[in-house]
């Protein structure tokens, strides 16, 4: 399924994160998400997280 085994929280602090769900996606399409970590279909105009970099649209 993923890399994780198990995931555990390294404090008693609460995140906010409810649920993470995984995502299957075509081998050649990039892995696109916004600064607010929102996975989007296209790059916008500004900063964009793309494969895991930071990448600035102008």
């Amino acid at each position: 399924m993923g890399k994780f085994k198990a995931v555990v929280p390294l404090t008693d602090e609460e995140v906010g994160i409810d649920q993470v769900f995984m995502t299957k996606t075509n081998g050649n399409a990039p892995i696109i998400y916004n600064m607010n970590g929102q996975r989007i279909n296209s790059p916008a105009k500004g900063l964009n997280i793309i494969q895991g970099r930071k990448v600035l649209i102008k």
